[in-house]
């Protein structure tokens, strides 16, 4: 599970017919669900509501489990439970602790209730799943696929195997299964937190961080990806003809974060993909069968039985860890896949703690549902505190009436004697049980089952009393054998009179791969219903190596399949994927030549992710050419992944550029292809041009700085500075907008004389003026007494937040005189929530010391895992190494934590062998960054590093401390250094003897060397030299992993008066609660000890406001449902509380936090009121704030709006919207 969060409850809806049933009370005076003595008395199970026909009893509480999550029976009865001790940890403590584990229950008298509990598996990790296969229980625990084997049947598993691995993981649940298919295979999800995978056969996948449906044989062999995409797929249900289900967490956020129910189809990826996937594009993203809102998936099933009444058959139940209900789907054939009939809450509670995780079928027909507790709070908004002592437990529902059902599990049937011929009429038998155990019963006799089981699948031709569910059970068990008399016997199957049948009989051919099938797969693929075609396109995808020949003939089939009209996405997917995994370049380059768009488009896709392909500009740039959007569309994405063809593009581009008709189709294909080739030393230079030049129409030249502005220029090129320059001159607004977001993302300094002309003329709004002067103020700049004015006037309720953001903004950067900076003190007393956590940076940058961090960074290697710390600055989620400060040992653990590949610190790039100065922000004095190479032209590894530099740059009158950090992460064989500094104070030589395991904390002289109040020279240099230490026993020159240099603040920027006049404005201020105590704390801690003493008192206001939330919120919730929808809708909008800015309801509104139009069916009335009365209290997950840090050192704060393997969108207050390389760092 992978758990949301949004803000706003609206709208309470009823529950029809249910009873309210209280399961306390059902303990004490119902005695089929008494106690016995091994439950815990203390416990009460919480409310829910259910169906009026239903009625439930509690199976397993405390203490035979506490805290239970995922589960699974065996062929026995007993239950195998993933269980947790109800601590929440992240991934070096569960390394260390290893605390979960595998629980098995057994009912040891019949009477439907658990009564005795064995620990199967100890010392687990995150067990998240089991399933019962071949005598041995298979269970998902990262970072691993295990088989775990009790071979002695003392109820402890003595073997453990890894099949599968390795999976990344933080503490938060990630990973789900496994589950076996219909075939025989094992299928397992997850991924979200990477991963880098090989199978137990030694056959590597790769890595990525796309979550996915993954699956492998039984053994850990034949490892594959099924599909991938969404953030969290969860469990893995089968529909009877084999289509694949998991409920997935966010599957999208258009109009909101979403979770859905969704149907798989082989090498697919989901509408929305979170991460860089491994498999290839289709242009067909799956869409969702259902979509609801933040409900955190959990727990999923199929109804199979026949204990339940007839319209329960093939019933979806699906569990919401943050609803805290079960929905129940129905669904019915739509196409090539589905769409529901019934999507309801069937379960429901209204207790906090009641989390419902999951729900399975018991072999009587009875469900069985797992209540997880309270104990789970990492990556879950409605449990933000941990409560392990809200137990969870197991139910079990029946419906009232429900007819017992004799010998559930077939125990009664001699399994070992029977004959093949009358174990398959058991394939029709009405217990599940009973039919896979027959399934796999007949697959491990192999030869000997399939003269029967082919009996069966012929029968229909000769009338024999046979059903579809056994015909099509057969084939599944057919499927598993996979010899040669199977495979004749499917290919028979092909011809079955039920669709459903003959779609089972493709997918297990096509997972056979059998070659002989082909010519018949291909008359299906024209033929057949749309579900069987998918299955076939699917089979034929697997044929490369089987056909004989070439598959010319596969491609000509599947190329006519996607020319018909009555395809979907689910087709049109599987036939596209099919056409990429034959590889048959020659055979698809003849789809280019069709008149049907879609056919093209296929072969377009096809060919551009083929090895070895033939593809030619030439061949897509005539594609453009088209009046179907799609295709063109798919052209441009084509054409702007290959850089390569840039010279040939310019010609296209400069057609575009010159005309002064551009048309609104072209004008949004040379947005597109600009935006890409932005920088491009043939495409640049058009640009440039058609900016400078009179001739060039004035949409034409707002197309291109909308493409600069949101191209992947690091830095804005000094080729586009004289064309922007030029038209600063005009008095057209638009297009001056157009240039202040130009530079606002790709920041110079060059054009700041022009947008100081914006700012002095009051012919334009003030929105542009302020947006220009923040600019302006980014860099450094002063502020005239007009500009000042400018941004004091916008602090007014009727100017849109964003605007008073922005104001905000530029009083916190800009240059300030003395009393321009009292001035903003003063202010503090004055301006709202939003403005006031702004205007406090101010104060927060003047005092701070200014720190420079100095890391080396290999040429051509990932972000360097170099160390640094920020001692003094308070906001420590403004950068990484702000809260880190090795020196207190926080730095050892959070690299730790990382497995040593944490990439946060330094995008230093490699530059010759000189260090010099490179500002993470040039523009802001209080990060900057050196680059170091001390091999000639750049490269090598640490031991070939020369062990000698100067840094210049240094102010002579002042006096630095600088950290000299030799290991980065432990190593057996300690690499230290002696390290020698020269400077106006004279030569100084620390010792560090380097980094060990036994290790717990960084420490001076082991880890780094510090030297305080160092002078530097006159001409304001300082020399650091550095050999192996002593003890090195790897040999090198010793180790360079970093430096940190501090300077002192500016003496102005602690000036007392300034203080005062500043904790005079805070303790005015109505807006105070929107800052954090220690915030204040760490601040004034930098000023003498009387202007502490002055803001204590504020410090202690704030910490009491915070305790005093909870009252707060628990003295309205009486009146929570007296709200007026009206008034409602009007502070909604309005702009002072201006939640619209950010949020989105019934179509109106901004997109930087979650859509609010649905938020009263998943969230309680409690979590909605503070989200409102208290909004900075609780972030909904997805939404988390990042700090982005690009290669050339912008720094953009913000959510991500908008995921893609490449790059992101990163949308943030200023209502921009960022894309972002793919190779940044988040922090």
């Amino acid at each position: 599970m992978l758990f949301d969060y949004q803000y706003a409850r609206l709208v309470l809806f009823p529950l029809r017919h249910r009873s309210i049933i209280f399961l306390l009370m059902l303990v004490v005076w119902n005695p089929a669900i008494a106690l016995s003595n091994k439950q815990d008395t203390e416990f009460t199970p919480p409310e829910m509501q259910i169906p009026d026909d239903y009625e439930i009893e509690l199976v397993a509480g405390p203490p035979l489990v506490k805290h239970p999550m995922l589960a699974a029976f065996d062929d026995r009865g007993r239950l195998f439970v993933a269980e947790t001790d109800g601590v929440n940890l992240r991934k070096e403590e569960l390394l260390e602790a290893r605390n979960r584990f595998i629980r098995m229950l057994e009912d040891t008298d019949g009477d439907g209730k658990f009564d005795k509990s064995t620990i199967f598996a100890d010392n687990m990790i995150m067990p998240e799943g089991a399933l019962w296969h071949d005598g041995a229980l298979y269970v998902i625990s990262a970072p691993y696929l295990w088989r775990l084997e009790d071979t002695d049947d003392d109820g402890v598993a003595d073997k453990r195997e890894k099949l599968v691995g390795k999976f990344d993981f933080n503490g938060n649940p990630n990973l789900t299964g496994p589950y076996l298919g219909p075939c025989g295979r094992i299928y397992f999800t997850g991924g979200a937190f990477g991963y880098d995978l090989e199978d137990a056969g030694g056959q590597k996948l790769g890595a990525s961080s796309a979550a996915g449906v993954f699956s492998c044989k039984a053994d850990g062999t034949d490892l594959q990806i099924f599909g991938q995409g969404t953030i969290n797929p969860v469990e893995v249900i089968f529909s009877p003809a084999g289509e694949l289900f998991t409920t997935v967490a966010i599957f999208d956020n258009e109009g909101g974060r979403h979770d859905a129910l969704m149907h798989w189809v082989d090498g697919c990826l989901s509408k929305q993909v979170w991460g860089k996937p491994l498999l290839p594009k289709t242009g067909h993203p799956l869409p969702a069968v259902c979509r609801w809102g933040q409900v955190a998936p959990a727990g999923l099933m199929r109804y199979r039985g026949a204990g339940l009444s007839d319209e329960y058959k093939n019933n979806i139940f699906a569990c919401q860890f943050n609803t805290h209900q079960v929905m129940r789907v129905e669904l019915e054939r739509n196409g090539a896949s589905f769409l529901p009939t019934r999507d309801e809450p069937w379960i429901t509670s209204s207790e906090m703690d009641f989390h419902p995780t999951d729900i399975f079928e018991d072999a009587d027909g009875s469900l069985l549902m797992i209540d997880t507790g309270g104990w789970l709070y990492y990556g879950c908004p409605t449990s933000k505190i941990a409560k392990p002592n809200i137990y969870g437990a197991i139910y079990r529902l029946r419906q009232k009436g429900m007819k017992k059902i004799d010998d559930p599990r077939g125990n009664k049937l001699d399994w070992k004697q029977a004959p093949s011929q009358e174990m398959v009429t058991w394939l029709d038998d009405p217990r599940p049980a009973v039919r896979d155990r027959a399934i796999d019963t007949l697959a491990r006799r192999s030869d000997e089952s399939v003269g029967a089981l082919t009996e069966v699948i012929e029968s229909r031709e000769k009338n024999s009393a046979t059903t579809i569910q056994q015909r099509r059970n057969a084939v599944w068990a057919l499927s598993r054998i996979g010899n040669d008399a199977a495979r004749d016997t499917l290919r028979t199957a092909l011809s079955d009179p039920d669709a459903t049948v003959r779609q089972a009989a493709v997918r297990s051919l096509g997972i056979l791969a059998d070659g002989p099938a082909i010519l018949k797969l291909c008359q299906i693929l024209q033929s057949d219903t749309p579900p069987v075609r998918r299955a076939t396109a699917t089979a034929l995808g697997k044929m490369k190596h089987k056909a004989k020949g070439s598959t010319s003939s596969i491609v000509a089939a599947l190329l006519k399949g996607i020319a018909r009209e009555d395809n979907d996405d689910y087709l049109l997917h599987a036939q596209t994927y099919a056409l990429i995994q034959l590889r048959n370049p020659d055979a698809t380059m003849k789809g280019l030549a069709s008149v049907n768009p879609r056919v093209q488009k296929a072969a377009l896709l096809a060919l551009n992710q083929m090895p070895d392909s033939p593809l030619d500009h030439q061949d897509v740039i005539v594609l453009l050419d088209t009046t179907d959007p799609v295709l063109r569309t798919t052209a441009i994405e084509v054409i702007t992944q290959h850089k390569e063809w840039a010279e040939k593009i310019a010609e296209v581009v400069a057609d575009w550029l010159a005309d002064p008709n551009l048309d609104q189709e072209n004008r949004a294909l040379a947005k597109a292809v600009l935006t890409t080739f932005a920088d491009d030393s043939d495409i640049q230079p058009l640009m440039a041009a058609a900016l400078e030049a009179e001739t060039t129409a004035s949409e034409t030249k707002m197309l291109i700085l909308d493409a600069v502005a949101e191209s992947n220029l690091e830095a804005m090129p000094d080729t586009f500075l004289e064309g922007m320059r030029q038209l600063t001159a005009t008095k057209d607004a638009e297009v001056l907008q157009r240039i202040v977001n130009s530079v606002a993302m790709k920041d110079t300094d060059k054009l700041d004389d022009a947008l100081r002309s914006i700012c002095e003329s009051d012919q334009f709004e003030d929105p542009l003026r302020v947006s220009a002067l923040a600019i302006i103020a980014r860099h450094g700049g002063g502020l005239s007494d007009a500009d000042f004015e400018l941004l004091v006037d916008q602090f007014d309720e009727e100017v849109i937040p964003l605007d008073r953001i922005r104001a905000a903004t530029a009083l916190a950067t800009a240059g300030l005189t003395r009393e321009q900076t009292l001035r903003v003190a003063d202010l503090m007393g004055t301006v709202g929530p939003l403005e006031l956590p702004v205007l406090l940076e101010r104060f927060e940058r003047d005092s701070a010391p200014v720190v420079v961090n100095v890391d080396v960074q290999p040429a051509k290697a990932k972000l360097h895992r170099g160390v640094a710390a920020y001692q003094d600055e308070p906001q420590e989620h403004l950068a990484v190494w702000n809260s880190w400060d090795p020196m207190n040992g926080k730095g050892f653990l959070y690299l730790r934590a990382s497995d040593g590949a944490y990439s946060g610190l330094s995008l230093s790039p490699i530059d010759g062998a000189d260090l010099r100065p490179y500002n993470i922000n040039r523009f802001d004095r209080l990060i900057g960054d050196f680059v170091y190479n001390g091999i000639e032209g750049g490269g090598g590894a640490h031991q070939s590093f020369e062990n000698h530099f100067t840094i210049s740059g240094f102010k002579p009158e002042l006096k630095y401390d600088i950290f000299y950090y030799g290991s980065a992460y432990p190593k057996p064989n300690a690499r230290g250094a002696e390290v020698t500094l020269t400077s106006g104070n004279g030569s100084e030589t620390r010792e560090i003897r380097g980094l060990q395991p036994e290790n717990k904390h960084y420490e001076e002289g082991i880890t780094h060397a510090k030297f305080e109040r160092v002078k530097p020279h006159d001409d304001g240099t300082v020399d650091i030299s550095w050999k192996s230490f002593r003890n090195d026993k790897e040999g090198n020159f010793g180790i360079l992993n970093g430096l940190t240099i501090v300077a002192p603040a500016d003496a102005e920027g602690r000036n007392p008066e300034i203080a005062h006049r500043m904790l005079d404005g805070m303790s005015q201020s109505t807006a105070l609660s929107s800052l954090q105590p220690e915030r204040i704390e760490k601040l004034i801690a930098r000023f003498p000890q009387h202007v502490i003493d002055k803001g204590k008192p504020l410090v202690e206001k704030l910490r009491v406001s915070n305790e005093n939330q909870a009252k707060h919120l628990a003295e309205l919730m009486p009146h929570i449902g007296n709200g007026d929808p009206q008034r409602g809708k009007a502070v909604f909008f309005g702009n002072k509380a201006a939640c619209h800015t950010c949020h989105r309801a019934h179509g109106k509104g901004g997109e930087v936090g979650p859509e609010l139009t649905l938020i009263g069916r998943i969230r309680t009335d409690r979590d909605l009121a503070e989200s409102i009365v208290y909004p900075s209290s609780t972030i909904a997950n997805g939404y988390t704030t990042f700090s982005i840090i690009t290669g050339s050192g912008r720094v953009f704060d913000g959510v991500i709006h908008r995921k893609h393997p490449t790059p992101s969108i990163c949308g943030w207050q200023i209502s921009l919207k960022k894309k972002l390389p793919e190779k940044i760092s988040r922090r």
